[in-house]
C-alpha cells in the first residue's frame, strides 16, 4: 500500500542516516507525509468529512493527493542537495517501485509507452534545431555578428543592447545556458563595460536573453518539450510561449537603465531607498500595463483604444528617458505612465462590476467537447 511505501522509505532513511548525517534532513517531510496519509485513511474509514473536520488552513495540505509526491521530492532535495540529482533519483525510485507494485505496473507501462510516442515529434524537432545550430557554428555567424555590432553601435548604448540581445538569442539556440553565457560574456562583456554598464547588470542582461532563447522560435526547446507533454502542435505551442514571454524581454533593459532594481548604485550617483522604490514601482506598473495590453484583458475585455493607451503607459514607464535637454523628466514621465495605467484599470474594474462578465472564448470552444464526452 502507499502507507507501507512511505513508512518503508522512512525506515530506510533512519538506517542510512547513521552513515550520513545530512540524510536526517529528510525526516520532516517524510513524517509529514505519513501523518497526512494516516489522517486521510482514518477519516475515510470513520466516514468523517475531512474538509469539515479540519481547520481551513490544513485542508489544502492534508486533503489533497499531491502531498505525497510533493513531500517525497522535498525530502530527496533536502537529503541530496542537488536539484538535478534529486529529480533523477526520484524518477528512478518511481520507476522501480511502480514496476514492482502490481496495482501500479499497468499504469507505469502505459506511461512509458505514451512517453515514447510523444517523444517522436520532439526528436524530429530537435533534429531540425541541430541543422540551425550547425549552420551558426560552421559559418561563424555569431563571431562576425559580434564584431559587426562593435563597429556599428560605437557609443550608442541602446543599439548595442539590441544587437547583443539578438546575438544572445542566436547563440542560445539549443545551447546550454552556461555555454551561451560564457560565449556572450567573452565576446560582448567588454563592449558593455566600455559603454558604462555596471558589470552585474551587463552579465544579467546577457544571461537573461540566453535563457529567453528557450521560448523564442524557431528554436524554442521549452516550447517543444511543452508541446510533447500537452500533445499540442509544436510550432503553435512555441509561438504561444513566445507571446506569453514578450513581457520578459523588457526586464533586462531595466537592469541596465535602472540598476536600482538590482540594488546597485548608478555610476554617476548613489543608491537611495527612493531610487529603489521608484525603480520597482516603475517596473511593476510598466510590466502590468504591457501584459494587459498584449492579453487584451484587464478585469474585462479591452477595447482597441484601451489597449493602445496601455501600450503608451508601458512605453512611458519602461522607456529609458531621464532627460529632455537640460531638464530631468524621468520621474515625471513615470508618474504620468503609472497614472494612465491606474485610470484605465479603475475604469475597467468599474465596468466589470456593473456589466455581467462576458463568456470566455476558451470555455465556448470546450463546451461542445465536454457535451460530446458526456
Amino acid at each position: 500500500s502507499p502507507f507501507r511505501a512511505v513508512t518503508g522509505s522512512l525506515a530506510i532513511i533512519l538506517v542510512l542516516a547513521t552513515m550520513r548525517k545530512s540524510l536526517a534532513l529528510g525526516f520532516a517531510p517524510r513524517i509529514l507525509a505519513v501523518v497526512s496519509f494516516i489522517t486521510v485513511v482514518v477519516a475515510h474509514q470513520a466516514m468523517i468529512p475531512l474538509n469539515d473536520s479540519l481547520p481551513g488552513w490544513m485542508s489544502p495540505f492534508l486533503a489533497n493527493s499531491w502531498i505525497h509526491p510533493g513531500t517525497e521530492s522535498l525530502s530527496l532535495l533536502l537529503m541530496i542537495g542537488s536539484l538535478l540529482s534529486s529529480a533523477i533519483v526520484g524518477m528512478l525510485g518511481l520507476l522501480v517501485f511502480g514496476l514492482i507494485h502490481p496495482a501500479w505496473r499497468p499504469e507505469m507501462l502505459q506511461s512509458l509507452t505514451k512517453s515514447a510516442k510523444n517523444g517522436i515529434s520532439l526528436v524530429a524537432a530537435s533534429a531540425c534545431v541541430g541543422i540551425i545550430i550547425g549552420i551558426v557554428q560552421q559559418t561563424g555567424i555569431a563571431t562576425d555578428f559580434s564584431a559587426a555590432i562593435k563597429g556599428v553601435v560605437e557609443t550608442n548604448l541602446f543599439l548595442a543592447l539590441v544587437g547583443i540581445m539578438v546575438c544572445s538569442l542566436i547563440l542560445g539556440m539549443g545551447v546550454p545556458s552556461v555555454v551561451c553565457y560564457l560565449l556572450m560574456a567573452t565576446l560582448m562583456g567588454s563592449l558593455l563595460g566600455e559603454l558604462g554598464v555596471l558589470p552585474l547588470a551587463a552579465h544579467l542582461f546577457i544571461f537573461y536573453f540566453g535563457m529567453m532563447s528557450m521560448v523564442t522560435p524557431p528554436v524554442a526547446l521549452a516550447g517543444y518539450a511543452s508541446a510533447s507533454i500537452a500533445e499540442a502542435p509544436i510550432m503553435k505551442t512555441s509561438w504561444a510561449a513566445f507571446r506569453f514571454s514578450l513581457v520578459g524581454f523588457t526586464l533586462p533593459y531595466m537592469f541596465v537603465y535602472r540598476p536600482a532594481l538590482l540594488l546597485l548604485a548608478p555610476i554617476d550617483g548613489q543608491l537611495t531607498a527612493f531610487a529603489v522604490i521608484h525603480a520597482v514601482l516603475a517596473a511593476l506598473f510598466g510590466i502590468l500595463a504591457l501584459a494587459a495590453g498584449l492579453a487584451g484583458w484587464l478585469s474585462t475585455r479591452l477595447s482597441l483604444l484601451s489597449r493602445g493607451l496601455l501600450f503608451l503607459s508601458a512605453a512611458l514607464l519602461l522607456a529609458p528617458i531621464t532627460h529632455i535637454g537640460e531638464y530631468r523628466v524621468g520621474l515625471t514621465i513615470d508618474i504620468t505612465g503609472a497614472a494612465l495605467f491606474l485610470v484605465i484599470a479603475a475604469v475597467n474594474w468599474q465596468v466589470a462590476r456593473v456589466r455581467p462578465a462576458e463568456p470566455d472564448e476558451l470555455v465556448d470552444e470546450l463546451e461542445p467537447t465536454a457535451d460530446a464526452a458526456v
